[in-house]
């Protein structure tokens, strides 16, 4: 496999939007390859969000065959085949000159570097202690996490809106 890499092919099975693959190399599709242009040139230089780039593709119906979606287009934006790179991380490898460029590598960078800064941390949740544990006393539904006042925990009932303190149920 790394022997097939340095060789310059493409090693991976399948082929990437943008391009096509014969004899183990890639090849651009032109086509594509402007989508993949645009997508960029959208989340970096008009800085759209990701959903917007989603929106914008879905509503000028730009290539529907391939069902777009925010992680299609996230992975887009993320792969840098598209300058030429491979990133193994199960080899712990890098190969260039892979395929052929579609986006420059100062491109790619600034791209990389903007999904990291636009990119929501998600801290690990701190479930509450009653968390799925927690059914209404007036009609017996089911109880979720309810965090809209920070100072205390609640349970708010899925049917009836009745909220329970944590504190109330800790006492009982």
């Amino acid at each position: 496999l790394i022997k097939s890499f340095e060789k310059g092919n493409y090693a991976n099975p399948g082929f990437p939007f943008g391009y096509r693959k014969r004899n183990k190399k890639l090849y651009i599709h032109k086509e594509e390859a402007e989508i993949v242009k645009l997508i960029q040139y959208l989340y970096v230089k008009q800085c759209v969000s990701i959903l917007q780039v989603l929106s914008y593709l879905q509503i000028n119906e730009i290539a529907p065959q391939k069902k777009w979606d925010q992680h299609k287009v996230r992975d887009l934006l993320k792969n840098t085949v598209y300058s030429g790179i491979v990133h193994r991380k199960d080899l712990n490898r890098t190969f260039s000159n892979i395929a052929p460029i579609i986006i420059s590598i100062e491109m790619k960078n600034e791209t990389l570097v903007l999904l990291k800064e636009r990119t929501r941390s998600h801290p690990k949740r701190n479930n509450h202690i009653f968390h799925n544990k927690v059914y209404c006393a007036d009609c017996n539904k089911y109880c979720i996490n309810d965090t809209a006042k920070k100072k205390y925990r609640y349970y708010l009932c899925s049917s009836c809106k009745q909220r329970f303190s944590e504190i109330d149920l800790n006492e009982l």
